[in-house]
């Protein structure tokens, strides 16, 4: 195998849940250069640690300015901005999970509730119920919303108008859903 080598010009953002502390890569490249192979990739730049993010933080999700944090271990989800500062917003569900965004709104999967809230901008939450036994992660393609169900080994999409429309037999017990653009993916 050849080596490549390629110029980065954008930011990338690398997530490790390490022993319940959430450890956040922050890469800028001003150009760096990155050498990849089959088995490895190695990119050149500086770590920031943040604690503070709750006992458990789980999901995590980028709204294009803000890292967005998960935690089942107090029911919240907590903000990162780009400077650094974190304010933590309780009462978003028992269990939150998974966490997306939809352009304008933050959605959060609630394990303990088996449903999925959307929260407005300007705070006001629409829960949406039949999304199955154990809603975990969850991912925008662009129109609709999808819920990967862990539970009830099924995937439901979730339309603009609130039409939803559950996909069994996806997969043995699917928690995590990412949308490349063109396909839907679970594990």
């Amino acid at each position: 195998m050849n080596k490549r080598s390629l110029i980065i010009y954008s930011v990338i953002f690398i997530v490790l849940l390490v022993l319940g502390g959430l450890w956040y890569y922050k890469v800028r490249t001003s150009p760096a250069q990155s050498t990849s192979t089959n088995a490895e990739s190695t990119i050149v730049g500086s770590m920031t640690t943040y604690s503070g993010t709750g006992d458990h933080p789980i999901g995590i999700a980028f709204d294009g300015t803000n890292m967005w944090v998960t935690d089942t271990g107090d029911g919240s989800v907590t903000k990162i901005s780009p400077t650094g500062s974190m304010t933590t917003y309780p009462g978003v569900g028992g269990y939150p999970l998974g966490i997306a965004f939809d352009g304008t709104n933050m959605w959060v999967t609630d394990n303990a509730s088996s449903s999925v809230t959307k929260i407005s901008p300007t705070g006001a939450m629409t829960t949406y119920s039949g999304t199955g036994p154990l809603p975990s992660g969850i991912a925008f393609d662009g129109t609709n919303m999808w819920v990967a169900d862990s539970g009830g080994k099924s995937v439901t999409k979730i339309s603009p108008t609130g039409a939803m429309k559950t996909y069994s037999g996806t997969g043995a017990y699917p928690y995590s859903i990412a949308f490349d653009g063109t396909n839907m993916w679970e594990r």
